[in-house]
């Protein structure tokens, strides 16, 4: 990857995103539910050219961080700078359409099963001003890239099967010539094998054209494939962020180390893991001024209780946990 480290192409600075869940809803309206903190306080920058891996459990606020790259959602707090312009309700819409583009994790819902590969490719261009060859130019090399030939642009996509359809969300997403790709689990659902094949295909396309990845996973493995710069989520919060062969390789955050030590590997003999009852789980219900990590946490001590640590900056790293205060 050939990383700018110049100025940020997107920056996320002090987002913040809350839900209501639990309550009564009618039409739409809850009513008495709990505040769900989704994120709290995000700051992140990502460079031109690099892979950005978010690493974190389901539920940890990784799928809301992509929301509010692409523009899906507004943060409550917080601000959104894309290329030196603050995304908006306004603006976001004219700033990022076709320039951030997102691949979700279940191709098959993303995509509509009686379009023709041609049609869902396409869609990207549809107020472009290319003529018909053009257009047809374009899909054919989008599809030269993720590994499909011009037999699959009249087949229908309810014809392919998984591994295709996430092909084809990968070449709808690049033939816009994208800033910023962010991928959600795009890769979770797929057998090993398959899995292997796009991770392959997705490093091939980054070489040749510099894309911009944002890639969300839960899986420590594919983040170490993928990844140039790691940030560990956990809770909507930053614990850990550096570079992936230093972070992943040697993490330093409590949970970081978890991570890693639940993560299977070839001729790995399985490590004790923390395992919590049901009442012990932060469930992101309220600020609870504290290391949200504390009742997972085997280096707990007084001094986590009383607040909630910030990102501490190392030599190569940012971590947030008190034993590297005075590092």
């Amino acid at each position: 990857m050939v990383l700018n480290t110049n100025d940020p192409i997107l920056r996320l600075n002090n987002i913040s995103k809350s839900y209501t869940g639990g309550g009564r809803r009618f039409l739409g309206f809850t009513q008495g539910g709990k505040k769900i903190v989704a994120l709290e306080k995000v700051s992140l920058e990502i460079m031109k050219g690099e892979t950005l891996v978010l690493l974190g459990e389901s539920g940890s606020g990784k799928t809301t961080v992509a929301k509010m790259i692409t523009g899906l959602e507004l943060p409550d707090s917080g601000e959104i700078i894309f290329k030196q312009s603050k995304l908006t309700s306004r603006n976001r819409n004219s700033l990022a359409r076709g320039k951030i583009q997102m691949v979700f994790q279940d191709a098959a819902s993303s995509l509509d099963p009686y379009y023709t590969v041609f049609q869902c490719v396409s869609e990207p261009l549809f107020k472009s001003k290319d003529t018909i060859e053009k257009k047809v130019d374009k899909v054919l090399r989008a599809l030269e890239n993720v590994g499909l030939d011009e037999s699959y642009l009249e087949r229908n996509v309810k014809e392919l099967s998984g591994g295709q359809k996430q092909r084809i969300a990968i070449a709808r997403a690049i033939i816009s010539d994208p800033d910023i790709i962010v991928f959600d689990e795009a890769t979770s659902s797929l057998d090993v094998s398959i899995q292997a094949q796009v991770l392959n295909i997705l490093v091939d396309i980054q070489e040749k054209y510099n894309f911009t990845y944002v890639f969300i996973t839960h899986d420590f493995n594919v983040a170490k494939f993928m990844a140039d710069r790691v940030c560990i989520i956990y809770y909507g919060r930053i614990l850990e962020i550096g570079p992936s062969e230093i972070v992943l390789s040697d993490p330093k955050h409590p949970y970081s180390i978890l991570l890693k030590n639940a993560s299977p590997m070839i001729g790995k003999e399985y490590e004790d893991i923390d395992v919590m009852s049901p009442d012990e789980v932060y469930v992101g219900d309220s600020k609870l001024g504290y290391c949200l990590f504390y009742n997972r946490c085997r280096n707990r001590m007084e001094k986590c209780l009383q607040s909630e640590p910030p990102l501490f900056k190392l030599k190569n790293r940012e971590v947030a946990c008190f034993l590297y205060e005075n590092k």
